[in-house]
C-alpha cells in the first residue's frame, strides 16, 4: 500500500508503505544541541523522534546506521537526501534517480516502511531539524486521521514503526531531510 501528503511551509513530504496506524501527540519537542557532527545530529534528531514517541506511550525508534548510510548496494537515507539536495527539490520517487528513490533508497528488509522528507534553509541545522519536526507534528494525527491519510506525524508516531534511518544533509544554508521508519 502506498500513500502520499506533501506539506508546504518549509518543504515537507511523506509516503507510507504497509498498513499502520499512530496515535495523538501534543507535545513539542525540547530543545537538544546538535554540535555539528552528522553523528551528533542524527542522535539529537532521533532524541526528539523518541520524544514525541514517548509521549502517547509508543517505544523508542532505533537508529539505524545500515540504513542511514546506506551501503554500495543501496544510497540509504543520507543518499536520498543528497539526491535531492542536487536536485533542488523534495520527493519520494524521482524518475531520474530511481537509485534514491523510496522505497528503493531503503537497505534493509521490511513489511511497513514510511518516508518522511524535508528541506529548510534557516542556515542552522540544528534549528532547520527542529522547525522540520515541529511542521511535521503540527498535522493531524488521530488514530482516525492515520487511518484515512497517512502524513508526517503518523509516520512518526507509527507503533509499527521500530527502526529509523535518518539522512542530513546540509547544502549551503539548507538542512535536506530523510526519516526512514521500518518495522
Amino acid at each position: 500500500m502506498v500513500r502520499r501528503s506533501l506539506l508546504f511551509a518549509a518543504v515537507l513530504g511523506t509516503l507510507l508503505l504497509g498498513p499502520g496506524r499512530a496515535f495523538a501527540a501534543d507535545s513539542p519537542p525540547a530543545p537538544v544541541a546538535c554540535p555539528g557532527t552528522q553523528s551528533s545530529c542524527l542522535h539529537s534528531l532521533l532524541t526528539i523522534l523518541n520524544r514525541e514517541r514517548h509521549a502517547v506511550g509508543l517505544a523508542p525508534l532505533t537508529l539505524t546506521m545500515t540504513q542511514s548510510n546506506g551501503h554500495a548496494a543501496c544510497v540509504g537515507s543520507l543518499g536520498h537526501s543528497q539526491a535531492m539536495a542536487q536536485t533542488g527539490a523534495i520527493w519520494h520517487i524521482n524518475a531520474r534517480d530511481p537509485k534514491a528513490s523510496f522505497p528503493r533508497n531503503i537497505c534493509m528488509s521490511y513489511s511497513t516502511a514510511g518516508e518522511n522528507v524535508g528541506m529548510s534553509a534557516s542556515g542552522n541545522e540544528m534549528r532547520d531539524l527542529r522547525l522540520l519536526n515541529k511542521l511535521m507534528m503540527s498535522e493531524p494525527h488521530s488514530a482516525s486521521a492515520c487511518a484515512s491519510e497517512a502524513n508526517h506525524a503518523c509516520n512518526i508516531l507509527n507503533p509499527l514503526f521500530h527502526r529509523v534511518g535518518i539522512g542530513i544533509y546540509q547544502s549551503g544554508t539548507t538542512t535536506w531531510l530523510t526519516e526512514d521508519f521500518l518495522n
